[in-house]
């Protein structure tokens, strides 16, 4: 025997209760990008892993270079050249500077001073910061250096 079918009356609302299943499915990424394509009409689609982002390191006026996560743990007060240093990176993302712009904006003598002030910092980072990558200040030869695109820092507000 069948139920009879409720009537609807004007008064009530029209509700469609759809019951959802979670399913994982694993596809090849190519089929992945073509069914994203495919679903937002979209004629590009940007892939990232969450370790993609960069992590942000905030430094202060007085040349403290701390992590966001926690500050009172990860935190490093740089000396005046070691901060011009560092402060040479803000908002200039992770392009390289060349080696002799930087060591004129940062105040340094000779190349070798630098190289050791950048050798102290990239140290100092990993231990004091607890930084994973093995610099935070990389060099390319003739390209210059650049902050590791793993970090992006950003000026802190006091």
């Amino acid at each position: 025997m069948s139920r009879p079918s409720k009537k609807i009356t004007p008064s009530e609302p029209k509700a469609l209760v759809i019951q959802k299943r979670l399913e994982y499915v694993v596809v090849p990424k190519e089929s992945a990008l073509k069914i994203v394509r495919d679903m937002l009409g979209a004629d590009k689609a940007i892939i990232f892993s969450k370790d993609a982002i960069p992590k942000e390191l905030f430094l202060t006026r007085s040349g403290e270079l701390y992590r966001g996560d926690n500050r009172a743990q990860f935190s490093f007060m740089f000396e005046n050249r070691r901060a011009a240093l560092i402060r040479a990176f803000l908002g200039n993302g992770n392009d390289f500077i060349p080696g002799v712009d930087l060591q004129e904006e940062a105040g340094y003598k000779t190349k070798e001073s630098m190289y050791k002030a950048i050798d102290a910092i990239n140290m100092n980072v990993r231990r004091q910061l607890g930084i994973q990558e093995k610099e935070l200040i990389e060099s390319r030869g003739a390209k210059g250096f650049r902050i590791t695109p793993a970090y992006k820092i950003i000026r802190a507000k006091e």
